[in-house]
């Protein structure tokens, strides 16, 4: 399975490399790294359906970043995607939170939109993948891996 970490601050590299010591594993195929206005995005892939697609995920006008864990079954059924991530952020830029109930699958994740310092924190209605959040001075942090945020 993927693993993700999100930061609302930037994260300097060696606390990436002790956070993600436990978690790489979990997704050896690839491992992305962004660091944009401020914030500091992190994925580790494990490729199992559709094309391989790397995280974060940006919306067209870049005003959104998805970071999630998982897999959405239905993702062909909701449009002409070769993967399931980019329907995830299509669902929510379009419909909103509401976009969310189309997604049929396990998943958790983040859409971050740093121009309003706003997150959108969800997963599946079962509640499958996990998710953890902390908050201190620095900022919000969103992994799917709890050992990611201590």
């Amino acid at each position: 399975m993927c693993g993700f970490l999100f930061c609302s601050f930037d994260v300097p590299d060696t606390m990436l490399e002790k956070s993600s010591y436990n978690v790489a594993r979990r997704g050896p195929d690839k491992t992305s790294v962004l660091k944009r206005n401020g914030s500091t995005y992190v994925h580790y892939l494990l490729h199992i359906t559709g094309k391989m697609t790397e995280q974060p995920i940006v919306s067209d006008d870049e005003t959104e970043f998805l970071l999630y864990n998982g897999e959405v079954y239905n993702y062909e059924d909701l449009g002409t995607y070769e993967s399931d991530g980019p329907s995830i952020l299509d669902a929510y830029c379009n419909e909103g939170i509401n976009g969310f109930q189309k997604l049929d699958g396990e998943y958790s994740g983040i859409i971050h939109r740093p121009s309003e310092n706003k997150a959108v924190i969800f997963r599946d209605v079962f509640g499958t993948k996990p998710i953890y959040m902390a908050y201190d001075s620095r900022g919000l942090g969103v992994a799917s891996y709890v050992s990611q945020l201590r």
